[in-house]
């Protein structure tokens, strides 16, 4: 599904690069949570996994295809097989559209043939959405709600594998444990990327962890968080178990 070796990825000359020789691997029919703190690399991982970002050095292969940046018409395959939901999910809606014309967006975008409102009225409904609220602005939902919209337009074209970018960050417990029933029920290769070492165990198989720009540790998620080895899992670790009940 993703294989990555060697990724350099540097924003100034001399600078520390934000990726440093990154490897990293996810087969087909596993889940994998990326985990590390803020300024480990994540982010620019995930750019460069999406073909929105080059990499210096190194290759990135999805579906065995070649990723790097282009047009849209050159980056329509990769579109086509990740849904992505990125950071504070839910502003990302255009807030001048009804939630409807935004959840069908992906489907207009990669011109796919069928009925776009009952596949619309299909995906909300399946992330717990009234279909019939379809026609409404994003500032008549809640904050939870809209993260479900938002899910439900990453959704909507079927992808191949579903990027979560910090989705639970923020929730409250009631709104987490509603997108943790959800996002297990999915059915979707899922790539979550998180600081959260607790929810990576609890949604993926595979755990990798990243620290200044390397993968210091990856492995199946119940090895990772019962007796992790490199010291930024330590940490990651620690703080989950300092949380209050």
């Amino acid at each position: 599904m993703i294989e990555v070796h060697g990724v350099v990825r540097r924003y100034r000359r001399h600078g520390a690069p934000a990726l440093d020789g990154v490897d990293l691997e996810l087969p087909a029919g596993r889940d994998l949570a990326l985990v590390g703190s803020s300024g480990a690399g994540k982010s620019t991982l995930l750019r460069v996994l999406l073909g929105l970002e080059p990499a210096d050095a190194g290759t990135v292969r999805v579906l065995g295809r070649p990723v790097a940046p282009g047009s849209a018409r050159s980056l329509r395959w990769l579109r086509a097989a990740v849904g992505v939901v990125a950071q504070d999910a839910g502003s990302s809606l255009d807030p001048r559209w009804p939630v409807g014309r935004s959840v069908a967006e992906p489907l207009r975008l990669l011109d796919l043939p069928g009925d776009p409102a009952a596949r619309v009225r299909e995906v909300l409904t399946a992330v717990d959405v009234d279909p019939g609220a379809a026609d409404r602005r994003p500032a008549a939902f809640s904050g939870g709600q809209r993260q479900r919209i938002a899910l439900a337009r990453a959704l909507v074209h079927r992808p191949t594998l579903l990027v979560a970018d910090e989705l639970l960050s923020g929730a409250d417990a009631v709104l987490r444990g509603h997108l943790l029933a959800l996002l297990t029920g999915l059915g979707t290769q899922l790539l979550l990327v998180t600081h959260d070492l607790a929810l990576a165990g609890a949604l993926a198989g595979d755990v990798a962890v990243l620290a200044a720009g390397r993968v210091v540790e990856h492995g199946p998620a119940v090895d990772v968080l019962r007796a992790p080895v490199a010291a930024e899992t330590r940490l990651l670790r620690d703080a989950v178990l300092r949380l209050p009940a």
